[in-house]
């Protein structure tokens, strides 16, 4: 079970419907993937850039994950 959020824009530029997935225990999935170096930021907008980017930069310099 996850907890789905609407977020400030609803849509992509594609028409695709834009939300923040959190897990039972209220983790953010993007922001577990990030962290982990699973995923990339989107350093455009969205409610938790800052966060997000930072995590990146973090999981960058110290190689986790298998993106870098």
């Amino acid at each position: 079970a996850v907890r789905v959020e609407i977020g400030p824009r609803t849509r992509d530029r594609y028409g695709r419907r834009r939300r923040y997935v959190y897990t039972r225990a209220g983790d953010s999935v993007e922001e577990l993937l990030v962290r982990e170096g699973l995923a990339l930021a989107w350093p455009q907008d969205g409610q938790h850039r800052d966060l997000l980017v930072s995590l990146e930069a973090e999981a960058r310099r110290s190689g986790t994950g298998c993106l870098w």
